[in-house]
């Protein structure tokens, strides 16, 4: 089948298709059959003339193989290897064309897995990879991007709770040092860099809020560009100034929950804008690694 948009967006791909690997291809051909749609992914980047012919056919100088970018399952990358693809029938008028498996190249899937092959807009190799027949249907239904969804909301679950420490009497004060919620936090540096903010939304200084009833300011909240439940992945705290955003409450509703093209523009924007005084706290990423966090796929 080829590509809808739920598996285009999660591969990031142009051009897709895959199909189900069959009993006979996995315990006795080992190889798949690449079908007409499929076909129709790969002939964008290797002609249908690319591969040699067997079964008695003459040489006819073709190589053996061809170059993908293969999914090694162990790491999640996708690695150059090549890869046995031929047409197995020397009669010319047969097109069968057939992937074979190879451990080496990680290409090595199991009855009633999907294999499947994929292009992304100006790469000069196709992709492939195989998956449970779970995980497909996951995807290809949309449930993998609620999946990620419940992820996103599940990167602060006590947010609400901060939120409300930091509007308190005793954080405004700077009384409040210590949060009540799963991952320790400053409500009194949170206060604190609301009021460095002058109370305005730092993705866009002009979006409004309505007016606080604890400061008689405009209404803002903190979050922390690298998510605190994060915090395995570093030795040092998070909870520090360089990594606490103002934003007004639709932006971060927008961090937390908007599609990943309007959430990549927020997180390009203030790690940009906060690279150098992360570090300068000892707080090294990457805007992949950003990006990873907020269960974006690039």
């Amino acid at each position: 089948m080829l590509f809808n948009e739920h598996l285009k967006n999660h591969f990031t791909a142009t051009e897709g298709a895959g199909s189900i690997v069959t009993k006979r291809e996995a315990t006795g051909d080992k190889s798949v059959t690449v079908d007409k749609e499929e076909k129709s992914v790969l002939f964008t980047i290797y002609p249908s003339d690319s591969f040699t012919r067997a079964g008695g056919a003459a040489a006819d100088g073709k190589p053996n193989s061809q170059t993908f970018k293969v999914l090694n399952p162990a790491t999640g990358n996708y690695e150059s290897h090549k890869v046995a693809i031929k047409y197995p029938k020397a009669n010319p008028k047969k097109m069968e064309l057939r992937l074979y498996f190879s451990r080496g190249s990680h290409f090595y899937p199991y009855e009633n897995d999907y294999w499947y092959i994929f292009t992304r807009t100006g790469e000069g190799i196709p992709y492939i990879g195989f998956m449970s027949s779970g995980e497909w249907e996951n995807i290809s239904s949309g449930i993998d991007e609620a999946k990620a969804f419940e992820e996103n909301y599940a990167l602060d679950e006590d947010d609400e709770l901060f939120q409300k420490e930091i509007h308190s009497p005793q954080a405004q004060a700077g009384k409040t040092e210590t949060s009540t919620t799963k991952y320790p936090r400053s409500p009194a540096k949170a206060a604190n860099a609301i009021k460095k903010s002058k109370y305005k939304c730092q993705f866009n200084s002009d979006h409004d809020s309505f007016i606080s009833g604890a400061s008689l300011k405009a209404y803002v909240e903190v979050h922390h560009l690298v998510p605190l439940s994060c915090s395995d992945k570093f030795t040092v705290s998070l909870d520090v100034p360089a990594n606490l955003i103002v934003l007004c409450p639709n932006c971060h509703r927008a961090i937390h929950f908007g599609t990943a093209e309007i959430k990549k523009e927020y997180l390009e924007k203030f790690y940009h804008e906060r690279r150098d005084t992360l570090e300068q706290s000892g707080i090294r990423i990457k805007l992949e690694d950003l990006f990873e966090f907020y269960n974006i796929k690039n």
